[in-house]
């Protein structure tokens, strides 16, 4: 059986600079609590250290998207891009974002990737 970890929260670092560049009283509270510590670091891994998270609980797949407060609150200028790069980030890091076993069993349950 797989386990699939749905909702799991990323960030990219383009968009944690444009949460800290506007005014500190329209911040979403969860800005504070992401950012500026151990919690971003683990936001911004999507390799190594979260694969080993992910076979260390015996997770199969995640399921990303972009942490609390997202690119809803920006403008639409600057939100499209950062939700674009953001979209980028994790196809590009989709082949490693797993470990490897779940991959050779998507394979095999009859090729589908992940």
């Amino acid at each position: 059986m797989n386990i699939i970890a749905l909702e799991e929260h990323f960030a990219t670092k383009a968009i944690i600079d444009a949460w800290q560049s506007g005014p500190p009283d329209g911040r979403d509270t969860a800005v504070g609590m992401s950012t500026g510590n151990e919690k971003e670091r683990l936001l911004l891994d999507l390799t190594d250290e979260r694969i080993a998270y992910m076979d260390a609980a015996g997770i199969d797949v995640q399921v990303l998207s972009v942490t609390t407060a997202g690119v809803q609150n920006l403008e639409p200028a600057q939100a499209i891009p950062l939700a674009r790069d953001a979209n980028a980030k994790t196809a590009g890091s989709s082949a490693t974002a797993c470990s490897a076993g779940a991959a050779l069993q998507a394979r095999e349950a009859g090729g589908r990737g992940l």
